[in-house]
């Protein structure tokens, strides 16, 4: 996750063809320095406030003295949640005006979210009146959340580990399914939410991740299960993540440069988000990006940050690997990256050319990663002597 390229999308991500045509490669390239990937809710859960008052409305937050801050946190910190709905007394349809008239007072705001001192953060839509587009609730804030008859009131912080059953082949996706039901208000013993696509289990090197419609729980793996964070976001299909492997110039999550949109959202759900700037669509827990043309088939295709699917790749050891890994030992003692380009044209393009004399591969170095295009799709690495891939794409 710390390294999901968060920011731009590939730094010149369309120059496919890594062509002799500096004309092409630079409308390329100016085209594409304009999409802006979006950010996972994930990332930006474990963000700070660095910026008092940065991004507040000038004129609408109201100026409260701290003895009135103080008793607003204290009255609001302790009150119900409502999973998916809200927290402090306001929920998902509270505008941005009457939760300054309510929460206590703003202590800033960073990565586009809004710090409360009752441990809430909201990120606010774009129109008006704005309301909250995403809603977190983090560890100090202490009223408890409804899980059921079972499991009854629970509150932050709370080890999840006692609700486990031991006897049950998954354990803690078992738990997510009885979770998943109260929240749907369908507790049969018949309902499956993974099966009505309204709960998904997912995990990352800190927390177990149980998604729902409507928000998200996230267990501490350090802390026995603890509830650490909380978000509410709008309501969504929960589709299984997408497994379909990397596919050099054929094919990324299953989707071809001659696939339908139509088709592609039969089998893999909507869109999460769609950039009207840019066309940007995304998908697959923010881990698919494609972009749409005029006939409805893809000019462009992206995996990123956690998308499961692997290459295979022959003669290699280990054969299968994805985003996260490591391809270091494709190029050693590579400093540059100039050998890992290299070899990633002679195992995907032609193992007897020399891409670099026939200008048919480029790098891109920045901040955030390597960039090695190759005359077919473009792969970002990591900046550092591990290279491991950060994303991988291709393009009409």
């Amino acid at each position: 996750m710390q390294l999901a390229m968060l920011g731009w999308i590939a730094l010149v991500a369309l120059v496919f063809s890594c062509s002799k045509s500096s004309e092409m490669s630079e409308n390329r390239r100016s085209s594409i320095k304009m999409l802006k990937s979006p950010k996972r809710p994930l990332d930006k859960v474990t963000t700070e406030p660095t910026n008092p008052d940065g991004g507040l409305v000038a004129g609408r937050v109201p100026d409260i003295s701290y003895e009135e801050s103080l008793q607003r946190k204290m009255r609001n910190e302790v009150m119900p949640i409502e999973f998916g709905v809200g927290a402090g007394g306001i929920t998902m349809a509270t505008t941005y005006d009457e939760a300054h008239d309510r929460l206590a007072k703003s202590v800033g705001t960073f990565n586009g979210l809004e710090f409360f001192p009752e441990d809430i953060r909201i990120e606010w839509t774009s129109q008006e009146p704005q309301t909250p587009a995403f809603f977190i609730v983090g560890p100090g804030y202490k009223g408890k959340v409804n899980l059921g008859e079972t499991l009854g009131m629970v509150g932050m912080q709370t080890s999840f580990e006692t609700f486990l059953d031991s006897t049950a082949t998954e354990p803690i996706r078992t738990l997510l399914k009885k979770i998943g039901g109260v929240f749907e208000g369908n507790t049969a013993a018949t309902y499956d939410c993974e099966q009505a696509f309204t709960c998904r289990l997912d995990e990352n090197d800190t927390y177990m991740i149980l998604e729902y419609k409507r928000g998200v729980l996230l267990l501490s793996k350090a802390e026995k299960l603890s509830l650490d964070i909380m978000y509410f976001i709008a309501p969504r299909e929960l589709r299984p993540f997408l497994l379909d492997p990397l596919v050099y110039n054929q094919s990324i999550g299953g989707i071809t440069l001659a696939s339908t949109k139509a088709d592609t959202e039969v089998r893999i759900g909507a869109p999460l988000s769609v950039n009207p700037q840019n066309g940007v669509h995304v998908y697959d827990n923010f881990n698919l990006l494609v972009i749409w043309n005029a006939m409805n088939t893809p000019s462009f295709i992206m995996a990123r940050s956690d998308y499961k699917g692997k290459f295979t790749l022959p003669g290699i050891t280990p054969a299968t690997r994805g985003l996260g890994d490591s391809f270091a030992d494709l190029a050693p003692d590579d400093t540059d990256g100039s050998k890992l380009m290299q070899a990633l044209h002679r195992l995907f393009e032609n193992p007897a050319e020399d891409c670099i004399a026939l200008e048919t591969c480029a790098m891109i170095p920045g901040e955030e990663g390597l960039e090695i295009q190759l005359a077919r799709g473009f792969f970002g690495f990591s900046n550092d002597p591990s290279r491991k891939l950060l994303y991988f794409g291709m393009g009409s």
